[in-house]
């Protein structure tokens, strides 16, 4: 495995929420956003040769990572708290998009959230890309 195959990844959940996003399943969308953008700032932990875990909520390691090491661009440092923020919040929604039934969402809630979300995560995604490519 390589960083590029996990930004692979990350391009796949990325065309998945577009096309949910297009055909307005709004959860669906939301949940492959998430995992996206999980992906991407996977593949820059792998690129350093940081151990990636097996979960999803990966904002802590994040914030330590970008605080320690160099070979990140400053322009991903400046940015750790932005990343971190909207990841965050796609992190408190995965459970509720993937689950919606069970936590009373409607479809307009979920499409309202994907909304508030989608540019800045593709900001991220592509920042993540950008980073592992410099390096």
């Amino acid at each position: 495995m390589e960083a590029d195959d996990i930004l692979e990844s990350s391009g796949k959940w990325l065309k998945a929420c577009e096309v949910n996003r297009k055909n307005r399943l709004y959860g669906v969308a939301l949940y492959s956003l998430e995992m996206s953008v999980e992906m991407a700032l996977k593949a820059v932990l792998y690129k350093l040769n940081i151990e990636v875990p097996k979960m999803h909520n990966i904002t802590g390691q994040m914030r330590a990572v970008a605080k320690e090491n160099t070979k990140l661009s400053k322009e991903f440092r400046d940015s750790i708290d932005k990343i971190t923020d909207v990841f965050s919040t796609l992190i408190e929604y995965r459970a509720p998009s993937g689950y919606s039934f069970e936590y009373n969402f409607s479809e307009n809630e979920l499409k309202d959230k994907l909304e508030g979300l989608y540019a800045e995560s593709k900001t991220i995604i592509e920042l993540c890309r950008k980073t592992v490519r410099s390096m």
